[in-house]
């Protein structure tokens, strides 16, 4: 249920192609993504980070759903790839948003996006 809300929540969040965002390109961050990264530091070093977990499971699926020609926006990297990911990212940007980390993750992984689904149709890594 609860990975049902973020989702929801961040079905909002702007695409790095198609920004749905106001003219200005400003827009409403939801949830999680209002905390800096280093509050994603602090809760991964406290091992209290699940809640980020589904924040970011939320955030690519609205990303796959809603960004033409994208099945998967990473197709090479597993949870705990994404995770290190992030790690990297949030330990050299401390005061960036959750959301602009996740936003710089989806941006550099663009180019390298499986734009169709396999052959089988699945619907899940």
């Amino acid at each position: 249920m609860r990975l049902k809300i973020l989702l929801a929540l961040t079905l909002f969040l702007p695409a790095s192609i198609s920004s749905a965002a106001d003219i200005e390109d400003h827009y409403v961050i939801w949830g999680l993504g209002q905390k800096s990264c280093h509050s994603y530091n602090q809760a991964r070093a406290a091992g209290d980070f699940e809640h980020y977990k589904e924040y970011v499971a939320g955030y690519l699926t609205a990303y796959n759903a809603f960004v033409p020609e994208t099945y998967n926006i990473v197709p090479d990297m597993d949870t705990n790839a994404i995770i290190a990911w992030l790690d990297a990212h949030c330990a050299d940007s401390q005061t960036m948003s959750f959301a602009d980390a996740m936003h710089a993750l989806v941006d550099e992984m663009h180019g390298k996006r499986q734009k169709t689904s396999p052959a089988d149709g699945a619907r899940w890594p």
